[in-house]
């Protein structure tokens, strides 16, 4: 079993059978963003987080370790703001 088919496995046991089928039904195809305990709110909230820590000199391999992102999606996330 595939890694994501594990942790469908485990949000179907989580919410029930029958809410399950609703979010597959209601979000299938779409990416879906779940913020960590005591993390950010929004993707938005936490891509301002990173620029500032960039604007205070923090490095990308620094910035993709502290947000658990790659590299590429921290250049990313700069390259937007610049």
């Amino acid at each position: 079993m595939s890694k994501n088919e594990l942790k469908l496995k485990r949000l179907e046991g989580i919410t029930g059978s029958e809410i399950f089928k609703e979010i597959l039904e209601v979000f299938s195809g779409n990416r879906i963003y779940f913020p960590g305990r005591g993390d950010f709110s929004s993707i938005a909230e936490r891509n301002e987080a990173i620029w500032k820590d960039f604007c205070q000199n923090m490095s990308i391999p620094d910035l993709a370790s502290k947000y658990s992102l790659s590299v590429d999606s921290i250049y990313r996330i700069i390259d937007c703001r610049v």
